[in-house]
Parts: structure tokens; sequence; C-alpha cells
């Protein structure tokens, strides 16, 4: 996650933006950008429900990123949860990292009662794309400490995480604890199930869509974190259907 005050974003040409911020250097993605790389971005408006996805190829710049655009293209303002950007407080000490193979209890809690997050996939070329999910509250789920479920709603049609997905399953999914900006970055192994009879036990959705995690990174306390106040939820949004007795 790249974010700063209005501005940080400049399309300098139709084909070329500057990116004024840099990745934290404990991030997972910061030692790939220090180098030119193939890179999906979704640059997204929160509070007015609008998001534009930029993918290209990036190289280092002064305080930040050259992207280079070989695709750009607007979504619709669907599942989208309006946030209002706050200050965070001052962090009280450095940033701190976790790394593991599954997740822990209170990283599951933070999955399941998501109500938005990010995934990034990419084609058999290395062509990287990523892409927003919202829902309600309880709309993702955690099976088990190495498995995470998601319906996948009525979207633009484009089909351009689930193509990727179905030819190249390697995906990543970054989750943000809004109160206190804490990220959640998940990488693993993305398999799509198809059948209707699976995607009727969750409102609204057309297929579900299920992470074997392979790695969990955490960050805590980051300088300036992204914390905002709390969602108004999109009236997109299908009902979570219940969970079952017992939990996952």
């Amino acid at each position: 996650m790249v974010y700063g005050q209005p501005g940080f974003l400049q399309a300098l040409g139709p084909r070329e933006v500057l990116i004024g911020a840099r990745l934290l250097d404990v991030d997972p993605l910061a030692a790939v950008l220090a180098a030119p790389a193939l890179v999906g971005t979704l640059a997204i408006d929160l509070k007015n429900r609008r998001r534009l996805r930029i993918n290209g190829r990036a190289v280092p710049a002064a305080g930040g990123l050259r992207l280079s655009v070989a695709q750009a293209y607007g979504n619709c303002p669907k599942y989208i949860q309006s946030r209002e950007p706050q200050e965070a407080a001052p962090a009280p000490t450095k940033p701190q990292v976790s790394e593991s193979s599954e997740l822990l209890p209170e990283q599951r809690r933070m999955i399941d009662t998501a109500d938005t997050f990010f995934i990034a996939s990419a084609s058999t070329a290395g062509d990287a794309d990523a892409s927003h999910r919202g829902g309600n509250p309880g709309f993702v789920s955690s099976l088990s400490p190495q498995r995470v479920q998601w319906p996948d709603y009525e979207g633009n049609t484009m089909l351009m995480t689930l193509g990727n997905l179905t030819v190249n399953p390697a995906a990543g999914l970054l989750f943000i604890d809004w109160k206190v900006g804490s990220t959640l970055h998940l990488t693993g192994t993305a398999v799509i199930d198809w059948s209707a009879d699976t995607a009727a036990g969750f409102p609204g959705a057309e297929r579900t869509v299920e992470l074997q995690v392979a790695k969990v990174v955490q960050i805590d306390h980051p300088d300036g974190a992204l914390v905002s106040s709390a969602p108004q939820y999109s009236r997109f949004n299908p009902p979570v259907a219940p969970a079952a007795p017992g939990g996952p």
C-alpha cells in the first residue's frame, strides 16, 4: 500500500504517472520495487468511491516511482465502503514485522470481520493487476489457518482477476486495519470454484474463490499509518450468510 496527501499521484501525460511516495522499507514489495518491475496498481478514492486500475512498468524515481502505463481502466463504485481519512497518531515504536506460514487467531479475526481487501494477480507473462474486493463484514472468512474464502460478486464483467487466476493461480491479498493502520499481507495459491451449488450458499455470489495461504506478513506501527473513520457501507453489498454453528 502506497498513500499520501492529495496530489502525491501526478499524471505526467497519457502514458506516464509519477507516484510521489515510497513503500516502507519493511514492506514485502520494497526490495522488488527498488528495481524496474512490472506492476499492477489500483488508485482508489475511498471517500468518493472512485477507483482506477493502472498497470505497466515501474522504475524508481526521486521520492517514489515512475509508472509507464500499459493498461488503464476505471471500475464501477460497487462494494466500496466510503471512508474519511484521518490523521494517525505518532507511531510508538518502529514498524514491527512478523512472518509465518499460517494465520494466527487474531489475524483470522481481522479477516473474518473485514469489509474490504485487495487482491493481486498476474498473467503467465508476469503482467500484474491489482483489484478491490468489498462487502459487509463477514463476506470473507478464514476457513482454517491456511485457507481464506470469499464470494465473487457481480462486477464489471472484465474478469481480469479471474482470468489471471485461471492461468496463473499465484495471488496476494492485502487486509488493512483501518483503526490503527496495521497491514496483513497474504501470498499463496488461489482456486476458483465455478460451482453454482457452492455459490448458492453466499447471497449475491456468482462463484467463490479460495486462497491456500503460503506466507503471512503483518506490519504493525507503520509511521504515518493510513487510518480512517468508521465506514459507510455500500448499498450494493449483498447480505452475508450466517456463519455455521461453531464457526470455521
